[in-house]
């Protein structure tokens, strides 16, 4: 799984959150993680690969997101458009 990286040109805004779709009693909010920080990569880099996170804390399908970049789930590969991640997926 160590080749399941973001990708990113410009500003990046990841979101994975709640959908308003599922029930009450899911968890779609994913436990707390991060990125490294990465400084002046624009000027460095047209691309730029990280490490990915690890997704936990959800018992149901989360949606994801992202703007201005790519990300990679297991069951979907690199992707722009609109998705979900299970608990457990490398993002």
């Amino acid at each position: 799984m160590n080749n399941l990286l973001k990708r990113a040109t410009g500003v990046l805004l990841f979101t994975i959150g709640v959908s308003l779709a599922a029930p009450v009693c899911a968890d779609t909010t994913p436990d707390t993680f991060t990125f490294t920080p990465m400084y002046n990569v624009r000027r460095l880099f047209p691309a730029v690969e990280i490490e990915g996170a690890l997704i936990t804390g959800i018992d149901q399908p989360a949606p994801i997101s992202v703007i201005n970049g790519e990300y990679a789930t297991p069951s979907a590969g690199w992707t722009s458009g609109p998705g979900f991640v299970v608990n457990g997926d490398i993002v």
